[in-house]
């Protein structure tokens, strides 16, 4: 299963409806590979991640795994 074909969405929690989200965050993480250089197929989690990022709103993981919660 490919990393853009079954990510999960809470579509209560973001403000896009699921099937208009996954397809812009598929079109934004293409965009992301390709400005770094790389054609898709080849994408990587890192672009997945920026992409879903942007077009859901989500606040950045802490690289460090520490959390402002805990």
């Amino acid at each position: 299963m490919s990393l853009l074909s079954s990510p999960n969405f809470d579509t209560n929690l973001h403000p896009v409806a699921e099937d208009e989200g996954l397809e812009r965050v598929r079109v934004r993480t293409r965009e992301l590979a390709l400005d770094a250089g790389r054609v898709p197929p080849h994408v990587l989690q890192v672009d997945y991640e920026q992409a879903k990022r942007e077009v859901m709103g989500e606040a950045p993981a802490a690289a460090d795994g520490w959390d402002e919660a805990g």
